[in-house]
């Protein structure tokens, strides 16, 4: 099985503070065939020979239930691609460096019709020596180049700028990537914001400013591993098959296969009520414009209280299954907020329910308040 740049679309395991076990790896595998998706990206940020220890070999044990999830997935029609991130240390003027690189890629690459990524996202400007920064983009893009070449070009490229967002971070990092890039490299980008809007070509327009090569969506959408308090269980706005996308979830199996199938029903023109009675109860409809994402952004969210709250009651108390206890963090916070503005609890209750910043703020608000009355 091999990739068609057009035809890559699905899942990335690649978020912080989760990692999947082999079982659930299995099942997002299923949800994806079921669904027409053809593609799982492994790249967990938490796993540490990906990352912190990128230089050390994972063990025979690891190595033989990643082949075995690698025969799965291509006997899924999913294609399994593989990301190393080696960039928070990488010494690029050492060839033992290089050596383990290729060594590590080796146990990772098993197939030949096998794709890796090589991954640079994410690396603090502190962690990147002085000898090599007003560089990087060069060295990065003759890396990769090396690396290509030498498995006969089965290697995708994830920049340290990922967005434009980032751009002023290492604004001449581009121009340099753009120089000696083999165009028929595929780079992996998120668009104009790290979380972008759409997946749409206009996304990309100021990557395509700089390069020629083929562009896979990274799309965050659905993530929420940068602010754990947020979850969208909504159609996936602004987005088509029309681009190679990769969805980055949350990394909660229950929500993650629901969600893949809520992409799926969107794409397909067909998200209803339907799909998400699939998965969840009838209560959630009276809160459900709580996890939307363009009624995030609206000014107020029209709602009856009394009867969020029965409906929320329901979920939290007579629900029971492994996706109500995903979500039950997300519910139970979302009653404390709703009690809390409509001055329905006990404020020290709710004082206690945030970590002290947050906390010794509202103390301090609530001790003005009384003083005002």
């Amino acid at each position: 099985m091999d990739y068609k740049l057009q035809n890559i679309f699905g899942y990335i395991e690649g978020y912080y503070g989760k990692l999947l076990t082999w079982e659930n790896r299995f099942k997002i595998v299923k949800e994806l065939k079921k669904n027409n998706f053809n593609t799982y990206f492994y790249c967990p940020k938490e796993d540490l020979n990906h990352r912190f220890r990128w230089r050390e070999k994972y063990t025979k044990t690891w190595v033989k239930e990643y082949k075995n999830f690698y025969d799965f997935s291509i006997k899924n029609k999913v294609n399994l691609i593989t990301g190393i991130s080696p960039g928070l240390d990488y010494k690029y003027d050492d060839e033992k460096d290089y050596n383990i690189l290729l060594n590590k890629i080796g146990q990772l690459k098993v197939s030949v019709n096998q794709y890796i990524v090589l991954m640079f996202d994410d690396i603090p400007k502190e962690k990147i020596k002085d000898k090599y920064f007003n560089n990087i983009g060069f060295l990065h893009s003759e890396l990769v180049n090396k690396i290509y070449k030498k498995f006969k070009k089965k290697i995708f490229f994830l920049p340290m700028i990922y967005s434009d967002e980032i751009l002023n971070s290492c604004s001449f990092y581009l121009n340099q990537v753009s120089q000696i890039l083999n165009p028929n490299i595929k780079i992996l980008y998120c668009g104009k914001k790290i979380v972008s809007d759409t997946n749409y070509d206009n996304e990309i327009s100021l990557l395509k400013k700089y390069v020629k090569n083929d562009i896979i969506f990274w799309d965050n959408f659905y993530a929420n591993d940068y602010c754990p308090r947020k979850l969208y269980i909504c159609p996936w706005y602004g987005r088509s098959n029309q681009n190679p996308t990769l969805f980055n979830l949350t990394g909660q199996i229950e929500i993650d296969l629901m969600l893949i199938n809520i992409i799926k029903s969107s794409l397909d023109k067909k998200f209803s009520k339907k799909v998400l009675k699939e998965f969840i109860p009838l209560e959630f409809f009276k809160v459900k414009s709580f996890f939307d994402f363009k009624k995030h952004f609206t000014k107020e969210i029209k709602y009856n209280y009394d009867e969020t709250l029965y409906s929320l009651d329901k979920l939290l108390w007579e629900w029971k299954s492994p996706l109500s206890r995903e979500l039950y963090p997300f519910l139970l916070s979302l009653k404390q907020d709703l009690q809390f503005v409509n001055n329905d609890i006990n404020n020290k209750r709710i004082e206690k329910s945030y970590f002290q910043p947050l906390s010794i703020t509202l103390k301090k608000s609530n001790k003005e308040g009384e003083k005002n009355e």
